[in-house]
C-alpha cells in the first residue's frame, strides 16, 4: 500500500489515488482516462459509426433549432482556440447578416445542402486580430473564397490585370 496522491491515505489503487473522497475520485477518473484514452476514444468512434443513423437527425435538429448565426459562434469559437486568436464575442454581439453581400454585391441566403455562392459566410476581416466585434462580418460564400488568403496587393493585382483584360478585349 502506499499513500493516496490527493489525501495522503493508504490506498491499493494502482494509480495511486483512493477513490474516498470527491477530489480523491475526481483526480482517479481523469489519471484513469488518461491511462485508456484512446481506447476511449476508439470506443467512442466505434459507437457513433454503429449508432449512426440515430445520432445525425437529432444533430442536424439541435442545428436547425439553433441556427447557423450560433452554429457560426461556435465554429468561430473553436477555431479560435484552435488557431490560438483572439475571440471576444458572444451571440447578442454577432453582427446582423445582411441580406446583400457587402464586396460582391449578390443577394445572401441560406441554403439546405451544400453551400453555394451566395451562402453567408462569417469572416475575419484581418485575420490575425481574431473574433472581435470590429474585425468580423458577414460577406457570401464566394468572396470569402475569393479572398481567401490573398493579401490586399495581391488582390488589387488581381483587379488591375482583369480590367485590363477587359477593356483590351
Amino acid at each position: 500500500m502506499k499513500p493516496c496522491k490527493v489525501c495522503n491515505k493508504l490506498t491499493r489503487s494502482k494509480y495511486g489515488i483512493c477513490k474516498r473522497l470527491p477530489e480523491c475520485l475526481s483526480a482517479y477518473q481523469k489519471a484513469c482516462y488518461n491511462a485508456h484514452a484512446e481506447a476511449y476514444r476508439a470506443g467512442s468512434l466505434k459507437f457513433y459509426q454503429a449508432h449512426r443513423e440515430q445520432i445525425l437527425p437529432k444533430q442536424h435538429a439541435n442545428y436547425k433549432r439553433r441556427g447557423p448565426v450560433y452554429a457560426a459562434f461556435n465554429s468561430a469559437k473553436n477555431k479560435s482556440v484552435r488557431l490560438g486568436i483572439p475571440f471576444d464575442l458572444t451571440p447578442s454581439t454577432m453582427p446582423v447578416i445582411p441580406s446583400v453581400c457587402p464586396i460582391l454585391g449578390i443577394k445572401l441566403a441560406w441554403t439546405e445542402g451544400p453551400r453555394t455562392n451566395n451562402t453567408p459566410s462569417f469572416d475575419r476581416i484581418i485575420p490575425t486580430l481574431g473574433y472581435i466585434p470590429e474585425n468580423v462580418w458577414w460577406i457570401s460564400w464566394r468572396a470569402n473564397r475569393l479572398k481567401c488568403d490573398a493579401t490586399p496587393a495581391e488582390l488589387m493585382r488581381i483587379a488591375i490585370v482583369v480590367a485590363q483584360k477587359v477593356n483590351a478585349a
